[in-house]
């Protein structure tokens, strides 16, 4: 299969990735109000000289999965077309990758949306990752069918022996 352009795409693949994108934006939206959370409530218990934490990682990891019709799909196997990873806490304790949390637009690629040619499409963060950091080829992201994400905490105390 050729590596397309989106502007090679059909009217009905450019739909796919604006909804797409519409996906991601809503999702970057929940992680956010999660990782807030929980990086509250952690920093506290790190500042809490009773508690047995002594520092934690919070990560991100989004899946894009095959959809089941499509040829390459394995009955039974893992059918990820790829991964999206990211810390989200840095050394200090603050949540650590701002342009998760932005609400700028990361469209590098300038189309213009459907019907308007006044207004670019809004990118968001996790979508514009996909296509820009070589996640996944356009090809591939058509491919896609479902997403599931993992945020997960490691706490860690240190010992001296």
């Amino acid at each position: 299969m050729n590596v397309m352009h989106p502007k090679e795409m059909s009217r009905k693949q450019r739909h796919f990735l604006f909804n797409l994108n519409n996906v991601m934006s809503l999702l970057e939206k929940l992680i956010r109000h999660e990782a807030l959370e929980m990086n509250e409530h952690l920093r506290d218990r790190v500042m809490n000289k009773d508690d047995w934490i002594q520092e934690y990682e919070i990560k991100l990891n989004i899946f894009f999965f095959l959809d089941e019709r499509d040829f390459q799909y394995i009955e039974g196997g893992h059918n990820i077309l790829g991964v999206y990873k990211q810390s989200l806490k840095d050394e200090d304790g603050n949540l650590d990758y701002p342009c998760l949390f932005s609400g700028v637009n990361y469209n590098t690629i300038g189309l213009k949306e459907f019907d308007d040619p006044a207004r670019l499409e809004f990118h968001c963060f996790i979508y514009h990752q996909l296509y820009n950091c070589g996640i996944m080829r356009w090809n591939d992201i058509l491919r896609i069918s479902k997403v599931s994400l993992e945020i997960n905490v490691t706490y860690q105390r240190f010992l001296k022996i």
